[in-house]
């Protein structure tokens, strides 16, 4: 129900009905009842995507703060599964519980039944459960959803004349949780869906948590030491601005703000990544390539706090969640000030809660999602967002550890979610949470050419945490 002034707001709008479906995917459950208020309030939370480049002013010197680095959330004291089917049976009834809470705040799903009484529950049924399959009847152009929870399974016709809810069929992942509203067609043998419904991260008020100072936090995504293509040039030449003393007036006041350095993994080429790697090693040590990043960082300003996750080059477990860097590797960077974390992980810096994944899952996303691409990650990370999760694909390229509890889910809701791995540097605003991929240090590479992959090195991404809005800087010029 709408107020009258409601009304006449709405009707204003040139897409009157696209408005009212913007205005209603900000609240948790959709209201019973609409005022102009309620409206206004939640135009205030949808913003437009950042220009490129954000305007620079309001500098600090960030050698007047001292570093707040909190860990939230963090994988690094997993213990290694057994490999059993325990483990996985386990590690899937955790997945439904976790991200099925979340889904049930949602009004429409609140009293979902489990999935052997969806039969007998009437006319309308609610339902939770994780997405077995998805398929498309090749003639009609509906899509079936198989769904499953602990009771059993359950199948959802997506009709084909409902084209947002194929247009969401379409992108939705194996494993992940999700919540339907359907209906029973007449004879009760079928049902048909009516709402699809996700975890979601729910809307944030830009800007809600105001900082005392506008510090920044620049992030190095993919810096690959120890590859042949390592781009050395742009990352000194990088170094060298951090310390406030190269290029214009306003990027020297911007490099001078800087407090935080988040690199989202693969800070090393590693050793034994791929079949051939060794030819394309400058540093054929794995270690000797750790030490090497020390060395370089050693350079950068001395009041800089540094966040360090692995990624799928570095020296940690191969499987996701991966732990932090254990203790060998730690002690390279004893001289720093440095925080090291799971791949992914929650930390908050001066407040600003951020979530770090280095992004390995994005290429089971990019080939599984019509539209997706590993060219523009933020779109990846959104779904990501919308998901709760950030590698739901069991089985697919990313592997995972069968845990005892999923560590792969978004738990807390981010202000900032960071990524790497797909060496493009990206920004973006989703339901006023922050992205940002930190590209690569490293040259294009012969896989990626062959994959027509075309990476943006030596970018660097730098984020007022006060506002959240992105400055990218570019290095790559510099040889």
């Amino acid at each position: 129900m709408l107020d009258p002034d409601a009304v006449e707001h709405v009707l204003k709008q040139s897409d009157p009905d696209a408005y009212v479906r913007r205005i209603l995917a900000g609240f948790l459950e959709v209201p019973f009842h609409l005022s102009l208020a309620q409206i206004r309030s939640a135009e205030s939370l949808a913003e437009p995507a950042p220009a490129l480049a954000a305007p620079l002013g309001g500098f600090v010197d960030a050698r007047d703060y001292a570093a707040e680095v909190e860990i939230l959330v963090d994988a690094s004291t997993t213990q290694a599964p057994a490999g059993d089917i325990a483990d996985f049976i386990r590690y899937f009834n955790d997945r439904y519980d976790q991200l099925g809470r979340l889904v049930r705040r949602r009004r429409e799903v609140a009293h979902a039944v489990p999935l052997n009484r969806v039969k007998e529950s009437g006319k309308e049924v609610a339902m939770i459960g994780l997405v077995d399959d998805v398929s498309k009847a090749p003639k009609s152009g509906h899509r079936f959803l198989t769904l499953e929870d602990t009771t059993g399974s359950a199948e959802v016709l997506v009709h084909a004349n409902r084209a947002d809810l194929v247009a969401m069929a379409d992108t939705l992942l194996s494993d992940e949780v999700i919540g339907v509203v359907a209906k029973a067609s007449k004879d009760g043998g079928l049902l048909i869906a009516d709402q699809i419904i996700r975890p979601e991260i729910p809307w944030r008020a830009e800007n809600r948590a105001q900082l005392e100072a506008p510090v920044h936090a620049a992030f190095l995504g993919d810096i690959h030491i120890g590859s042949k293509t390592f781009l050395d040039g742009p990352f000194q030449k990088m170094i060298k601005w951090l310390h406030g003393e190269d290029g214009p007036a306003q990027e020297r006041a911007l490099a001078r703000s800087i407090k935080y350095l988040v690199l989202p993994g693969d800070v090393v080429d590693g050793v034994g990544v791929y079949p051939g790697q060794e030819d394309s090693l400058s540093i054929p040590d794995v270690l000797e390539q750790y030490r090497q990043l020390s060395r370089e960082l050693e350079r950068a300003p001395r009041h800089l706090h540094t966040v360090i996750l692995p990624g799928n080059h570095d020296a940690s477990r191969p499987t996701e969640p991966q732990p932090a860097f254990n203790q060998e590797i730690r002690g390279f960077f004893e001289g720093m000030e440095t925080t090291f974390v799971s791949n992914p992980s929650t930390f908050s810096l001066h407040g600003r809660r951020v979530l770090a994944y280095h992004g390995f899952s994005m290429i089971d996303f990019a080939t599984k999602v019509p539209g997706l691409s590993l060219e523009r990650p933020t779109e990846i990370m959104k779904q990501m967002l919308a998901c709760r999760h950030v590698a739901p694909s069991y089985g697919a390229k990313t592997p995972v550890a069968p845990d005892a509890r999923d560590r792969l889910t978004i738990s807390l809701e981010p202000d900032i979610f960071a990524t790497g791995h797909v060496h493009v540097v990206g920004n973006d605003r989703y339901r006023g949470v922050a992205l940002v991929n930190g590209g690569t240090w490293q040259a294009q590479t012969s896989y990626q050419k062959m994959h027509n992959l075309t990476p943006t090195p030596a970018v660097l991404p730098v984020m007022n945490l006060q506002t959240l809005n992105t400055t990218r800087i570019d290095f790559s010029g510099h040889a």
